[in-house]
């Protein structure tokens, strides 16, 4: 082959490589439209939230007076004041709050 056979096979090569990859863009873009559904719109109960939060203020003053105790009986002596208790949810996997709970078991002697 010759020089310019070369460079001519090697743009079309690369051109068909594109214009593929291009196509299956295209088609990908094209899922959303024929595979897409509006997402039915659900209906709030605010009188069920309100009594909800009601309970839980109660219970996070308890659970704030049993984190303080806890917390003074470990440092005795020590002066703190708890200022915020933000729950954090759990995001951790079941195979490592499993985990977790097993090596407390097995610290403890359970």
């Amino acid at each position: 082959m010759v020089g310019s056979e070369l460079l001519m096979v090697t743009i079309v090569g690369m051109g068909v490589v594109f214009g593929v990859l291009i196509l299956l863009a295209l088609i990908i873009m094209g899922f959303k439209y024929v595979f897409y559904k509006e997402p039915e719109k659900e209906t709030v109960k605010e009188v069920s939230a309100i009594n909800n939060l009601e309970k839980e203020k109660a219970n996070d003053e308890e659970l704030v007076a049993v984190i303080a105790a806890a917390i003074a009986s470990s440092n005795p002596g020590m002066r703190f004041v708890v200022r915020n208790i933000v729950r954090i949810p759990d995001t951790s996997p079941a195979w490592g709050r499993m985990a977790r709970q097993e090596q407390i078991n097995r610290i403890s002697g359970r």
